[in-house]
């Protein structure tokens, strides 16, 4: 069951990403800390830094660098047109799962009865 739920997340976190940059432009350790807000999503920098490589190579992350007192300029990201269309790609994808499931378990509860 492990694995399952290891697998099941590690597919669903880069649609998590995606949709906090939808909603404001961020910095990579923020992400990570907005994710762990939520006892679904406990993940470290090992596993979001990558996955924001490459939406950023894949064109699908927009960068901003701003200059930090605090230290090293921070890097700011955000969705490109092409992050955007990948979002909207998930969502509907995600939806029809759903859907999917709903429509087995009901079926599955008929059958029961």
């Amino acid at each position: 069951m492990a694995q399952w739920i290891t697998q099941l997340r590690k597919g669903i976190i880069e649609y998590a990403i995606l949709l906090l940059l939808d909603a404001e432009e961020n910095y990579a350790l923020n992400l990570v800390r907005r994710l762990n807000e939520y006892p679904s999503f406990q993940v470290s920098e090992s596993t979001v830094y990558p996955i924001l490589g490459r939406l950023k190579k894949e064109g699908k992350l927009s960068l901003r660098v701003v200059s930090s007192s605090e230290g090293p300029p921070r890097r700011y990201l955000s969705l490109s047109g092409k992050g955007r269309e990948q979002l909207q790609q998930m969502k509907l994808t995600l939806e029809g799962i759903n859907r999917s499931i709903a429509d087995i378990e009901n079926s599955h509860k008929e059958a029961k009865k």
